[in-house]
């Protein structure tokens, strides 16, 4: 099972890189939007910072491969951690204020799996609790989105279920739904049981996939992709608890 784990620790880490490099490239980020309007740099500028952080994204994961260099995870971790700060600082986009919490699985994953792969108990404990942190504060303030009806997450729901639901019943499932993601967020950082997790899993693959299947593969994969450790981190967690109810099984 270890092998299992190892394996879906790098392809997380590929898609998210893929994902959101790919993103980037493609489109202007919100660091270099922050350093257009919010600080009036030359677009030029802006331009080329976001081919760099874009680079950053697409090659670190790659790097850190081919080399085991702690540095190249620290520098993806900290070019999304940037992706986010500056989705808040330049609130221009709905929730921004919780633009942290809820992309906060995606910027913390490179600095946990450091920590994981450290290879000594220590680091493994911080980086499943770095792992849970995050996965929690992601499905609290997601939560909160679709408990509040967020219009996008009401777009994909009607589009999801198509004549079965109206616009008023998309609100009340919503809200169910955005109840149900913070009580699993709040108990993600006490619970061990796997089946919780594997759940979560499933949810989170599950709205990455929305992406796609709303918007096309064209606009709708690098979205899908970015959003990995949405699915892969309480994978990895119900993998480990799974794992641990069969030793205590076999004793």
């Amino acid at each position: 099972m270890e092998r299992n784990i190892h394996i879906l620790l790098i392809s997380t880490l590929l898609l998210l890189g893929i994902g959101q490099g790919g993103e980037i490239f493609l489109y202007p980020s919100p660091i270099g939007n922050f350093l257009l309007f919010e600080r009036n740099i030359d677009q030029g500028i802006t331009d080329w910072i976001d081919r760099l952080s874009s680079v950053i994204l697409l090659v670190s994961p790659f790097l850190y491969l081919a080399t085991k260099r702690k540095a190249f995870l620290i520098s993806l971790g900290s070019v999304l951690f940037l992706i986010a700060l500056c989705t808040l600082l330049r609130g221009s986009k709905r929730n921004y204020e919780i633009a942290l919490f809820t992309q906060m699985a995606r910027y913390i994953y490179p600095f946990a799996l450091m920590m994981y792969l450290s290879k000594n108990e220590k680091g493994e404990f911080w980086g499943l609790t770095l792992f849970r942190l995050s996965l929690g504060s992601t499905f609290i303030f997601h939560g909160y989105e679709a408990y509040i009806g967020e219009p996008q997450f009401v777009d994909y729901t009607l589009y999801f279920f198509k004549t079965l639901m109206q616009e008023k019943d998309a609100l009340l499932f919503l809200k169910v739904i955005g109840v149900i993601d913070i009580i699993l967020g709040v108990l993600c950082f006490r619970i061990k049981s796997p089946w919780v997790f594997f759940y979560m899993a499933f949810w989170g693959l599950f709205t990455a996939f929305l992406r796609p299947y709303y918007h096309g593969l064209e606009l709708g994969l690098l979205p899908m992709l970015l959003r990995a450790p949405h699915w892969g981190v309480p994978l990895l967690l119900a993998l480990k608890f799974y794992k641990a109810d069969l030793k205590n099984l076999k004793a």
